[in-house]
């Protein structure tokens, strides 16, 4: 068994110790699941992103713990509208947002793509290189400075709070909605025969 195997094993294992008692605990088969899947990870990645904000607004912490915090809330976020493979889900921008949640979301995903993702032009990263010359022994070297930004101000954080909130609950909806219908399809595929197949406490 590989290490992605146990770990699956381990998740049914869980639910098994939870809800097998009083439950059938049916193994669906991920085809089926994907949407259902993706969006209830996007509804956890983002309810990181939310426990972020919080230690970001509430506690005093070192440049690096926010930095990597901030940085964090922005992969997390950006995770949500990027290309998925192998029939994953991801939020498309233009199905969601007006006016007010749209510039929050377009300023987290040019942070993801220029600045965190690629290194490019950004208005969050810039350097500069210069020559030092000694003016007694005219020795010279080339030097380097930089400017990253490291954290929201504390606008920017209420913005992707807010916007953060926002989403969760629609994807609260999406995994409603995807739950249902992989539940809808499972039961219309697959016989009584068929699903003791995939039944994982038949003891």
């Amino acid at each position: 068994m590989n290490h992605k195997s146990r770990q699956i094993s381990e998740l049914f294992e869980d639910a098994l110790e939870k809800l097998g008692d009083e439950n059938f605990i049916i193994d669906i088969p991920v085809c089926l699941t994907k949407k259902f899947l993706s969006y209830c990870a996007m509804f956890e990645d983002l309810g990181l992103v939310l426990e972020y904000i919080e230690l970001l607004e509430k506690a005093t912490l070192s440049n690096t713990i926010k930095s990597s915090l901030t940085y964090s809330i922005i992969c997390l976020y950006g995770k949500c509208f990027t290309k998925a493979d192998n029939g994953y889900s991801k939020l498309e921008s233009k199905y969601l947002f007006k006016s007010e949640n749209l510039i929050t979301h377009e300023n987290l995903m040019i942070l993801r793509n220029k600045f965190i993702a690629h290194r490019s032009d950004s208005d969050s990263e810039y350097g500069i290189a210069y020559l030092a010359i000694n003016k007694d022994t005219q020795v010279s070297d080339v030097n380097f400075k930089l400017l990253k930004k490291n954290k929201f101000n504390a606008i920017e954080l209420e913005r992707v709070r807010d916007l953060t909130i926002f989403l969760r609950k629609k994807l609260e909806e999406k995994k409603i909605k995807s739950g249902q219908k992989a539940r809808k399809t499972f039961i219309s595929k697959y016989d009584f025969e068929q699903m003791q197949e995939y039944l994982l406490n038949k003891d």
